[in-house]
Parts: structure tokens; sequence; C-alpha cells
């Protein structure tokens, strides 16, 4: 037990007592409770000289050749200071603990913990960095170490560096709080080394008595760093926008992106498709004077694909997120985005949400790598928001396997889903409904707007891509029949619903082009003829009838798409048509105008 000496009469007898029971804890084991005590009796002044040369020769001397050991290892590469100039000495009292013996000033300072393991098991990974100075005491910094793995942890040291170093005496403290730190002896090798060394990130968040000083100088070299060009060795985010004939916009998107607090671990990629409308739009971005900022130009325009191509060719960051020049980033949400990214560095890509129509509803999922994760990136069809990783596209050479099936349509018009099929095979793919986007664009011709989304919506525009990606994901993916024919399958039922949609936000326009019972009768014999090429035998028949179900059930939706008309001679239809199908009729052979006669010839009779 730990003895308090609180009474001034018999000082010398308890501090004797007090003594002896001390070397008695240390005899049986104790040794928390012997050095507590022994420290308590160095305080009050007791046999000091003796007190020291017994922990000494007991505790640190019986252990220097391991405290050696662990900071000649720990210190290696991060801090130049002499062993025999370190300030600290530590009195090991089990593994995990030890009391401070600070050899210069001749006191003792506490103790410190080593058992971390439990703590930082979950430690969060966080994309900032972390500057701490004004102390030398890792104590200090322990509590803002635990609870992050931050990015880069930067330390500034003050002349009581060798305190500091002190510390790398115990083992792991490398391990637990600075295998990735970067310390600086003093002010002027800092803003040296940040001057000196512009790829490296500098802190978001500063620990410090006055921080106020180092904010002014970081702000200081931001503004420098974006007027000076810069390395692209550690930038981790490039935010990649094709472009073309809207050189107005695109402006403003880039003014606005300008006003992001980051320099090295971001960069914008623009590609000019060869634009002819608002061409010295595009001329004042090429002269925009922000290191951050890679501009290219096609003399003509290449299509859609080359573009998107063009822009991640030029990319230089461990992800590229793509976005159309009319959708702005949601400034305050980058630094959110940055976070979910840096905790999935594996992830192969990603879908993120935004404001407008062109952004559908999601919730935060995650997909396995392989025919789980094709299946979910293949649908990423808008542009903006979409994420990929961006060293799996160089370590599998996917942009050079995409230019060997520029003939495929589906990669000429869906170049970014094709890419996504691939990626999808290397890692995990998220849906992220983060809302990351705000649709800004806002065309001076609503009926030109209509007229070019109809133009996508059309039958053959949903067809040909359709026949064109599975063509392309069964030749680029290796995959097992039954994955072949869930290919198959998704994409067909993914074609009838684009069908529908056009059909349903523009039933006259749609129809008549072609009626919607129609449009379903070619899409079957389509998918029958896709099936028949891959599947062969009693399969082909199970999947025909798979086919024919899907037929039935969109075919049924006129009922939806033409209901404020002519409902009871839909509703007839489509019961008559069920029933054909049902008695082995070819789709083919059932015709919408022919079954309306027959119901009312037989309403007649």
């Amino acid at each position: 037990m730990h003895i308090n000496i609180d009474k001034k009469d018999g000082k010398e007898m308890e501090e004797r007592e007090l003594f002896e029971y001390a070397l008695e804890l240390f005899e049986v084991g104790e040794y928390d409770k012997s050095v507590e005590n022994l420290i308590d009796l160095y305080e009050l002044g007791y046999r000091r000289e003796w007190i020291i040369e017994f922990l000494k020769q007991d505790f640190i001397e019986p252990n220097d050749l391991e405290f050696k050991k662990n900071f000649l290892t720990q210190a290696e590469g991060l801090i130049n200071i002499d062993y025999e100039k370190t300030k600290l000495d530590f009195i090991p009292v089990s593994e995990d603990k030890f009391y401070i013996w600070n050899n210069q000033k001749k006191k003792f300072e506490g103790h410190i913990d080593i058992n971390f393991e439990s703590q930082i098991v979950n430690r969060k990974r966080d994309f900032q960095s972390l500057l701490i100075t004004q102390t030398c005491d890792i104590r200090d910094m322990i509590s803002f170490l635990l609870d992050r793995e931050y990015n880069t942890v930067y330390i500034l040291l003050d002349e009581n560096k060798e305190i500091f170093a002190s510390f790398f005496k115990l083992p792991k403290i490398r391990k637990y709080f600075f295998e990735n730190a970067i310390i600086f002896e003093n002010e002027k090798i800092m803003k040296l080394f940040f001057e000196e060394y512009p790829e490296f990130y500098m802190p978001r968040l500063i620990v410090a008595k006055d921080s106020q000083i180092y904010t002014a100088f970081f702000e200081k070299l931001h503004e420098k760093r974006l007027l000076e060009k810069q390395t692209k060795d550690n930038v981790f985010l490039t935010i990649g926008i094709p472009s073309y004939n809207r050189g107005k916009i695109l402006l403003e998107n880039i003014k606005h992106l300008q006003c992001l607090e980051y320099d090295a671990e971001i960069e914008f990629v623009v590609s000019n498709n060869g634009s002819q409308i608002e061409a010295e739009y595009y001329d004042q971005i090429s002269k925009l004077n922000d290191s951050r900022l890679v501009y290219t130009s096609f003399q003509s325009n290449q299509g859609y694909a080359s573009n998107v191509l063009n822009v991640m060719s030029h990319s230089s960051g461990k992800f590229v997120v793509m976005c159309s020049d009319e959708d702005f980033l949601i400034l305050e949400m980058l630094p959110e985005f940055l976070q979910f990214l840096y905790e999935n560095l594996q992830m192969a890509m990603s879908c993120t949400g935004g404001n407008g129509e062109n952004f559908g509803k999601q919730k935060k999922q995650k997909f396995n790598a392989g025919f789980e994760g094709i299946e979910s990136a293949v649908n990423c069809n808008y542009l903006t928001g979409t994420v990929f990783n961006n060293t799996y596209m160089l370590k599998y050479k996917i942009l050079e396997k995409i230019q060997q099936n520029r003939e495929n349509l589906f990669v000429e018009y869906y170049v970014h889903s094709a890419i996504a099929a691939i990626i999808a095979q290397y890692g995990e793919v998220w849906d992220n409904p983060i809302c990351l986007w705000e649709s800004c664009y806002k065309s001076d011709s609503q009926e030109e707007d209509s007229k070019t989304l109809l133009s996508y919506m059309k039958y053959e525009s949903r067809v040909e891509p359709m026949e064109s990606a599975i063509e392309f994901i069964l030749k680029e993916i290796e995959l097992d029949l039954e994955k072949q024919i869930q290919v198959v399958l998704e994409r067909i039922v993914k074609t009838y619903y684009l069908l529908y949609l056009a059909y349903l936000y523009y039933w006259k326009e749609s129809s008549k082009l072609k009626k919607w019972d129609k449009v379903c009768t070619e899409l079957f014999i389509e998918a029958e003829q896709i099936v028949d090429k891959i599947v062969k035998g009693e399969d082909n028949k199970k999947i025909k009838k798979i086919v024919k179900d899907y037929f039935i059930m969109y075919l049924t939706k006129i009922i939806e798409l033409d209901y404020k008309k002519n409902e009871q001679k839909n509703r007839a239809f489509v019961e008559v048509a069920k029933y054909l199908c049902q008695q082995g009729m070819k789709v083919q052979d059932i015709s919408y105008d022919k079954i309306v006669e027959k119901i009312d010839g037989l309403r007649q009779a």
C-alpha cells in the first residue's frame, strides 16, 4: 500500500518507515508501488542521492542497452540527436509503465503508460495533416494522435528537442504515433522545407499555444504555391473536366474551383474538344495563372470519348473525379469527400451525388470487386461524380484497353461506363450519396435541349449501346456462363427501363417515332438473338422465358404511359397480349392495332 506523509511530528521516523516499506515492496516484486514511494521520499528530500543511485542501478542501467536499441532504431531518419544528449531517463516498473527522471533538472516528471494497442486499433485515418509545436513532451501530443491517424504529422521542436528525442527510448513509440511524421528541429528549417518541397501538403490543423503565427505563414505560402509551377508527384485528387462549346460556363467553373484552399492536394484538368463557339473564354482559361490548372485542347472535335480519355491521360491524382463543365463542385463538401477517398484508398471507383435532375437518389453502399462491382459500376451513366482510382488505371493499363475498343459504340457513347466496367474487377465499388455537385447550366433553348435529349432516348440510341456494352463486357472481362447471362439480362432490363423513361416523360414525341408495343417487341427480338449467341440447349429456353417475362412486364406499362385516354383498350390489350404469349404466340406477331381491332369486334359482337 502507499503511505501518505502528512504529519510533522515524528517525520523522520515516518520517512524511515516509508523507506523500509518501499524496499520491502521492491523485494517482493511490487515495483510500481516501490518506485512510487521512493519518489515521494525524494520529493520530501529524504536520502535523495541514495534513491537516485538505487533507481539507476536497479532500473535504468540494466535496461540501458534496450533503451539505446529502441532509440537508434526509432530515431533513424526522423530526428538527428545523439543518444547521449537525451535528457530523460525511464524507470520501468512493468512492461508498459515507466516513471520519468529528468536528468538535467534532477527531478521526477510523472510517468507514461505505453499500452496503446487497444486505443489505436480502431483509429480513423484522417486526410488532414497536423502540426504540433510549442511542446516537446510526447504526452502532450498523445491525446491528438490516439484518435486519428493523420495524413502527415509535422512536429516543430524548440530548445527542448532533447526531451522529445528521449521518448524514443521507449518501445513502439514511433510505430504508434510517428510512422508518418516529419520532424523539424527549428522554425527556419520548417519554413524552408515547405518552400523547397511544394509537393508536401501543408497542415490544416495546428496545435500550438499561439497558432496564429503559423497560420499566417501557411496562408502566404498557399498564395505563393498557386503562382509557381509545381510538381505533380503527390496530387491526391484530379478534378477532370471535358468541355465542348461551353467556354463561358467553364470559365465560371474554374474560377469557382480556384477558391479551394488546397494546393498540392488537387489539380484541375481541362480538355477543350476543339470548341469553335465561345472560343474567347477557352483562351482566357488557358492563360489563368494557377499551378493547379492543366489545360489541354484539340484542334477539332474528336468526339466525347476522346475528350474524356484526354482528361484521364493528363491526370496525376491518385483519384480522378470527372465533372461536366456545367456542374459546379460544392466547395464546402470537398473535405468530406477527400476524407472518404482517404479512408478507402483501395477502392476502384465510386459515384457521388448532387443537386439536379441528372443525379439520381442513391444510398451509401459498397460492392465487392468482380461481378458485383461491375454490375453497379457500369450503371454509373452520368459523367459528373464518377470517381476512378488512377493507380489502378495505370497498373492495369485500362486506357490502353479502352483505346483497343474504340470501334465499340458503348465505348464511344459511354466511355466512362466502359472504364468503370473494367476497373471494377480490381477493387471495391462505392455508391456515395454525399451531395458534392450543383448543376448550374441553363440552356438558352429549352426546345433544343429537348431535341438533344430525345435523340439520346430514342430506340436506336438505346439498343445499339446495349448490344455493344454486352459485346465489350464479354470481350474484356472473364466471366463464367452464369455471370455472362446475368450481364445480358441486366443490360436488357436496363434498356427497357431507359426506354420506358423516354416514353414516360416524352410520350407524344416518342410515340411519333415508334409505338410502345413496337419498342417492346423489337427489343425482345434483339434480346433473343443475343441470348442465342451465348447460351445453348435447355439454358437457352430458360433464359428466353425470362426475357419474355420482362417483355410482358414492360409491355403492361403502356397503361401507365397512356393512362389518360384509351385506358380500357390498353388494359384489354395487355391482357390479350399476355394470354397469347402464354399460349405460345410469337412476340413479333403481337400487334397493338390488330389486337385492339379484335377487342372492338368482340365488344360489338
